[in-house]
């Protein structure tokens, strides 16, 4: 997965993407990276998208050998382990009422909505197929 879309998030609080329309894109349409706050993504159609419709990927506190870009900067690091206590993941998303067709024309392991290292997420109402 690469952390890279169309419409990039990151750094957000209160962000409302709605009654948009994303087509015949090569990679991820909308991405919600990092720290971002009750982002909502409604009424929105996906079609021909060649990765994932939408992504929302967090950064954790991993170790200190972790490394560039996956965590910057490298400090405050626990001992050993995954540390997600500084916020840096998006938290209380609402994906709602969307829809999405075609979806993952050039990426083999792709979906509607991926979701890692995020939390407190509502979704409902979608529909995707194809």
């Amino acid at each position: 997965l690469d952390r890279e879309s169309a419409l990039f998030l990151q750094g957000t609080e209160g962000v409302k993407v709605q009654n948009s329309a994303f087509e015949r894109l090569d990679g991820n349409a909308l991405m919600i990276s990092g720290y971002n706050r009750y982002t909502t993504v409604q009424d929105n159609d996906f079609s021909f998208i060649g990765g994932n419709a939408i992504v929302s990927w967090g950064y954790t506190n991993e170790t200190e050998n972790s490394g560039f870009p996956y965590y910057t900067p490298r400090t405050n690091f626990p001992d050993a382990g995954v540390d997600g206590t500084d916020g840096n993941h998006p938290l209380y998303n609402s994906i709602l009422g969307n829809s999405a067709r075609e979806v993952g024309l050039y990426e083999k392991q792709s979906s509607f909505y991926m979701q890692a290292k995020t939390a407190k997420s509502t979704i409902m109402g979608n529909v995707f197929f194809n």
